[in-house]
Order: C-alpha cells, then structure tokens, then sequence
C-alpha cells in the first residue's frame, strides 16, 4: 500500500447497497479510497443504533470490542458511515426526519466512542440517497 494511505476504522451498516455491487459500485470502498484509507471494516445491521439505543447491551459491548482490536494496534482514525433507508430503522413519514435523526444518531454515535477511547479522531458521515433512486449513495460528513 502506498505511503500516501493511512490506516483507519470505518463503521458502517452491512446494507448491500453501500458495498460490492454487481455493476461494480461499492461506496464504502470509494469512500475509503478517496480519504486515501487503508481501512479496517467494521459492518453490521444498524451499527449505529447498537451505540446510540442498544436493544441489548452485548451488541453495544460486541461492537466496542471490534473498535478495541485496531485501536489498540495504534490506530488514530475512526469514520462512522449511517445511511438513509437503514431497515433497522423505523418508517419515518417524512424523509427529511429521517435524515434528521440519522445524522443526530452518527453524531452521537461520534460522542459514545469518544467516551471509549478518546485519543482517536473519529469522524461522522451520512450516506445520502440521491433523489429517486432506492440504492445510488453520496456520503457526506454529518
């Protein structure tokens, strides 16, 4: 890997649509490479609400321990990528509170890690859906 690279954490929801698609999109990986991230992957269904409101404390203590493993190899950075359309999320009527409440969970999700290993930099993002599409994400910082 190129010197340019920098190794990080990316937590992430493993919604298929974010990753390898048969047409060859993968947006977390597009993510990665255009923040120039040799990046450990961390997926899971609604990882985000495992954080911000745990159903079961042992799925916030199973995904605190997967963020454990690269930060005590010295890893400094840390991107949490929520996205629009999540099925562990309720329907929401309106679209735009749903992206309200995604981008207040990521942050606060930023803040929950924070409190367990404050020497990373941990940065919040928010994958968008374009308009009119069901499966075409823009990742922005939250």
């Amino acid at each position: 890997m190129s010197d340019n690279f920098r190794d990080a954490v990316i937590v992430t929801c493993m919604d298929r649509r974010l990753h390898q698609r048969p047409d060859g999109r993968n947006y977390v990986a597009e993510f990665a490479l255009n923040k120039w991230l040799n990046a450990y992957l961390i997926t899971r269904a609604g990882c985000i609400l495992d954080l911000v409101h745990p159903k079961e404390t042992g799925h916030y203590r199973s995904l605190i321990k997967d963020i454990s493993i690269p930060a005590s190899k010295g890893i400094k950075e840390l991107f949490i990528i929520g996205h629009e359309n999540c099925a562990a999320y309720p329907n929401y009527k309106l679209r735009m509170d749903e992206v309200d409440q995604h981008v207040l969970d990521v942050r606060r999700a930023r803040e929950i890690i924070h409190s367990e290993f404050p020497k990373l930099d941990i940065y919040p993002h928010f994958a968008e859906l374009e308009i009119g599409t069901k499966d075409i994400f823009i990742i922005k910082a939250a």
